[in-house]
């Protein structure tokens, strides 16, 4: 029944899963097995939309661990069902200052990429607890920072995010028990974050941030790719005022070092246009002074930057 998109079916699956727990504690039946459970609770994800929905799908999380029954244990598509469940209400999820500032500063602490960390921390605790089945991996990271690139509006969530990915560096460097180095994909994920950061006093911060992971990157013997020269692209157009020598000149050393690294693709070619028009220009021949300008080239910029790296 959960299976089933009909509300009414999710329903009747929820409401047999409660008659299951109630008959396993009145002691007539084996408890409700974990896939059972998974079931339900994707079956409620698929129709949630807020978070108080979500939370009330959460609360299913609680009871698997109440009634303390093997056949019950959350498994890891438990937690990455909730996880996704937290990412989608993020997707409608916008940073309110005026709500935030009626709640005297409350209402920062319900951004829903602080409940995907609440319920990361949650899995972690199953783990230590001798739940095998629960181990988190980079899959269950990167749910946590897709929450933090849907909720980058919200105040700190550069600062936030680049925490979180910190932690995974160290976890993977003092454990002994995970395999936690972020991949790039990682690092420009929170970068992205940084230069979609719309609160102007989080700016400066973010925009070091970004160059922090890039830097790190680096560190750890990972070849930068195009994307990452994407995203700081994108960082400095959103984060330094247009016209500033400021912006000018570390545009232009973001789009050198991709050019040094091979990685100048069409997305680094529209970042440099966000960033720097006029630095992309000057790379494209004009072509009244150039015969070797082909008619491709003549109709498009990129077509004809993309020749001159090549």
């Amino acid at each position: 029944l959960a299976k089933r998109n009909e509300e009414k079916n999710i329903k009747e699956a929820e409401q047999i899963l409660a008659q299951m727990e109630n008959e396993y504690y009145a002691g007539n039946i084996e408890a409700p097995d974990t896939r059972s459970y998974n079931r339900v609770i994707g079956g409620l994800v698929r129709k949630v939309r807020t978070v108080n929905e979500m939370g009330y799908v959460e609360d299913i999380l609680e009871r698997m661990t109440k009634l303390e029954n093997e056949r019950s244990r959350p498994d890891h598509t438990t937690f990455e069902v909730l996880m996704k469940g937290w990412q989608k209400v993020a997707m409608t999820s916008t940073y309110d200052p005026e709500l935030d500032k009626n709640s005297k500063g409350s209402f920062s602490m319900k951004c829903v990429a602080h409940r995907a960390e609440i319920l990361l921390a949650r899995m972690e605790r199953h783990y230590a607890g001798g739940n095998n089945m629960v181990k988190p991996d980079l899959a269950a990271y990167r749910n946590v920072l897709t929450c933090w690139k849907l909720c980058s509006s919200w105040p700190g969530a550069a600062e936030r995010s680049f925490q979180f990915l910190e932690r995974m560096e160290n976890q993977n460097k003092y454990s002994d028990k995970t395999d936690l180095a972020p991949p790039q994909r990682m690092y420009a994920t929170v970068i992205h974050v940084c230069g979609r950061t719309q609160i102007e006093e989080d700016k400066p911060k973010a925009l070091q941030i970004a160059f922090q992971c890039y830097n790190n990157i680096i560190a750890n013997g990972i070849f930068p790719l195009s994307y990452t020269y994407h995203a700081l692209l994108l960082c400095i157009a959103n984060l330094i005022p247009e016209g500033t020598d400021e912006r000018i000149e570390l545009s232009k050393e973001v789009f050198e070092a991709a050019c040094g690294q091979g990685q100048v693709d069409r997305s680094v070619i529209l970042g440099l246009e966000k960033a720097n028009p006029s630095l992309l220009l000057s790379y494209v021949a004009l072509p009244e002074h150039s015969a070797m300008v082909s008619e491709k080239q003549k109709s498009s910029p990129e077509n004809a930057i993309m020749s001159e790296v090549d």
